[in-house]
């Protein structure tokens, strides 16, 4: 009986290096990261995104708890996401995470 081999795909979040690069080229815009089914937004994106999303004041957003960290949706809320965004002024870039596979023995 021999081993069968599959993978599983892991997406990993961008870290803080990447996220200040692509910041430095486009100063104004909300990153949206595309992790695998769903869009993660960090930091002041996130709490930009949520408010408009949600309809949330964003000094309420501030008061609660520290702040917004993260905001994530789902892939198919885009259609309703984005064209919030552009209507409230916002730019938004979307970037796709490359996921890294990891091989496992079944």
């Amino acid at each position: 009986m021999t081993d069968r081999k599959t993978f599983r795909l892991i997406y990993e979040p961008p870290t803080q290096a990447q996220q200040d690069a692509l910041r430095e080229k486009h100063p104004d815009a909300i990153q949206l990261w595309m992790l695998g089914n769903c869009y993660d937004t960090y930091g002041s994106d996130a709490v930009k995104t949520a408010c408009v999303v949600l309809d949330i004041d964003p000094t309420l957003a501030m008061a609660m708890g520290g702040g917004i960290k993260e905001y994530q949706f789902d892939s198919h809320a885009l259609d309703m996401v984005l064209p919030k965004l552009v209507r409230a002024g916002h730019r938004v870039c979307i970037y796709e995470v490359e996921p890294r596979k990891e091989y496992v023995t079944e």
